[in-house]
């Protein structure tokens, strides 16, 4: 898996020493070429966590021996397949 494309959207400063917490999720996967993984960035601060980043990053598939798209093998499309929501099980 390559990296294809990144959107990073900054909303605020951060400084030396704050503690600041990540988040990752998958959100999308065609199950061929591509998924995508979002990520978001907070401050620890429970009285008044602030969004600091949001962002994405799309991921294709490829080859290792060309760097070509290939269709993902059935394990890499099932581990980056978005988990099944409530109302669909």
């Amino acid at each position: 898996m390559v990296a294809r494309h990144h959107n990073i959207h900054y909303l605020r400063a951060t400084t030396p020493g704050e503690v600041l917490w990540l988040a990752t999720w998958r959100q999308f996967c065609d199950k061929k070429l591509r998924f995508t993984r979002s990520y978001q960035i907070i401050t620890a601060d429970l009285q008044q966590p602030m969004v600091v980043l949001n962002g994405e990053t799309e991921w294709v598939s490829v080859r290792v021996d060309n760097g070509r798209p290939a269709r993902m093998p059935a394990e890499f499309a099932e581990a980056y397949s978005p988990p099944a929501s409530a109302s669909e099980e």
